[in-house]
């Protein structure tokens, strides 16, 4: 009989242990769907600081959901996005511009959003796209590590101001430090838009009153999600997340997703 309360507890614990292990393979294997996304603040698209954390988080997130992975979203200065990415501490990168230089060295996604990249410019300021060449006459600004568009990354000729972040720009151009801003045109307009907001400067305000995005655009570019090529599940992650965004497309739920953020 002692015997057989032996065999009873015996046969207990190796219940408990199994259904402990299987526990944990559960949590460990819901952890390797957890994909480290490196994100820059860059409204309205991108940001720790407004609902859902901007659109193209939120669409990401949700498609991601559909490839069947969580997102663990983490926000860098842009140089640092990519840093993180080549070095491994992240796994993913967005939103980003595509680039000759990006396709060389990260798996790149299909589209998931678009982004207009072009100038902003006091109204005073005489400039149009009739002649690329005469860029050369103009103080530019634009952001470290950013992707300006083939025609702007290998022009050499002209004079660019780099700054870290996009608001900066959008200061000195209202203080004439510089005669052109590159930069993404819901972005530039959010800032501005902030920055009417605070500021208290009438000078400043009638200036800030007076930006405007040069139409037509220096590209219209699309956004997408970086891989390191040097990530073991990278191709793999890609390729599954471009399925679940086809399918999305195909069923509506992207359209969707642009309109509850009202674009």
């Amino acid at each position: 009989m002692f015997g057989a309360k032996v065999s009873l507890i015996f046969r207990y614990l190796i219940g408990i242990i199994l259904i402990f292990g299987c526990v944990q393979m559960s949590f460990a294997s819901d952890k390797s769907k957890v994909l480290k996304l490196a994100s820059l603040d860059w409204e309205p698209y991108s940001s720790p600081s407004i609902p859902q954390n901007g659109y193209s988080i939120e669409l990401l997130r949700r498609v991601f959901l559909r490839a069947g992975y969580q997102l663990d979203v983490n926000f860098l200065p842009w140089p640092r996005v990519l840093s993180e990415v080549e070095a491994g501490r992240h796994d993913i990168a967005a939103p980003a511009y595509p680039s000759e230089e990006r396709y060389k060295k990260y798996w790149v996604s299909e589209s998931f959003a678009t982004s207009q990249l072009g100038f902003f410019k006091l109204r005073q300021t005489q400039f149009s796209f009739k002649d690329i060449s005469k860029l050369k006459n103009y103080r530019i600004g634009a952001v470290r590590g950013y992707s300006n568009g083939s025609i702007i990354d290998v022009m050499t000729d002209i004079e660019k101001e780099i700054v870290s972040k996009d608001e900066m720009n959008i200061k000195k151009l209202v203080n004439g430090r510089i005669d052109l801003a590159i930069g993404d045109r819901l972005n530039g307009l959010t800032i501005i838009r902030k920055l009417l907001d605070t500021e208290t400067d009438a000078k400043k305000k009638e200036a800030l009153r007076s930006i405007e995005f040069v139409d037509p655009p220096l590209v219209d570019n699309t956004l997408h999600v970086l891989v390191s090529r040097a990530h073991p599940d990278g191709a793999k992650i890609l390729s599954e997340f471009n399925a679940a965004l086809k399918a999305m497309k195909a069923d509506g739920r992207l359209e969707k997703i642009l309109r509850e953020f009202h674009l």
